[in-house]
C-alpha cells in the first residue's frame, strides 16, 4: 500500500510539475473521439486522424486507471485502519461496502493491464520502445518532414 501510494503521489506530482497532465487527462472535448477509436480498435473501422500524443480512448483509459488507483488506495486504507478511519469508511457506505468498492476498483485496474498490452501489440515495436524510453522516434501526430 505504501509503495503504491507513494509511487502514485510522485507520478501525479511529476505530471503536474511538468504540465504533461494536459496531454493525458480525459477532457470533455475528448468525448466525441472515444467511439471512433473504439470502433477502429475493436470493430476494425477506419483509423481516425492522430491529433495529439494520446487519442481519446487512451486518455479515458489512463484517467480511469488514475481514478481507480485512487479509489483502491482510499478503500484499502479504510480496510487497513477501519476504526481510526471510520469517517472515511462512511463515505464508502461502511467497511463492507468499502471492501466491495476496493474489489471492483482492483478488478478495473486488472482489466486495464491486458487492454494496455493488446494496444501496445497493435501499435508495434516503436510504441513499445516509447513506453520504456519515454519518447517516440516517429510520432504520428507530428507532420512529416516533407509536409513542414
Amino acid at each position: 500500500m505504501w509503495i503504491f501510494g507513494i509511487g502514485g503521489a510522485l507520478y501525479v506530482i511529476s505530471q503536474m510539475a511538468s504540465g504533461h497532465y494536459r496531454t493525458v487527462v480525459f477532457a470533455r472535448r475528448d468525448i466525441s473521439g472515444v467511439w471512433p477509436m473504439a470502433r477502429h480498435y475493436f470493430l476494425f473501422g477506419p483509423k481516425p486522424a492522430a491529433t495529439g500524443q494520446y487519442n481519446p480512448l487512451q486518455k479515458l483509459a489512463y484517467t480511469s486507471a488514475l481514478l481507480l488507483g485512487t479509489l483502491s488506495l482510499l478503500t484499502g486504507v479504510v480496510m487497513y485502519k477501519p476504526a481510526q478511519l471510520s469517517t472515511l469508511g462512511a463515505v464508502f457506505g461502511g467497511y463492507h461496502d468499502a471492501r466491495l468498492v476496493h474489489f471492483l476498483a482492483m478488478c478495473g485496474l486488472l482489466a486495464f493491464i491486458p487492454g494496455h498490452l493488446m494496444m501496445v501489440a497493435l501499435h508495434g515495436w516503436d510504441n513499445f520502445t516509447s513506453m520504456l524510453t519515454g519518447w517516440k522516434r516517429r510520432p504520428e501526430y507530428e507532420p512529416k518532414r516533407s509536409e513542414r
